[in-house]
Order: C-alpha cells, then structure tokens, then sequence
C-alpha cells in the first residue's frame, strides 16, 4: 500500500495542533481511519 493511496481531503486536518509526535500521528491515523481509508488503527500505527 501507498501512502498516496490514503490521502485524500477528507483525511487532511490544518487546524491541528499536536503537542506531540505521537498525539500527530494519532490524529493523522484518526483521520484515515474515519475517511475509511484504513481499517484497523492499531494495526497501522505498527
């Protein structure tokens, strides 16, 4: 799988503000998952 396969508008938050590396990839992984993008969260983020 792609990483250009993921993203799409739906998947893309410029309001964020992260305190953290991993509170950003929470968030980006959140975002994929509720666009349907991807499945399993925890999976992923693995």
């Amino acid at each position: 799988m792609r990483i250009t396969d993921l993203i799409d508008k739906r998947s893309i938050c410029l309001n964020g503000t992260p305190g953290s590396k991993k509170e950003a990839l929470d968030a980006v992984i959140d975002l994929m998952a509720e666009s349907g993008k991807i499945r399993d969260k925890e999976a992923y983020k693995k």
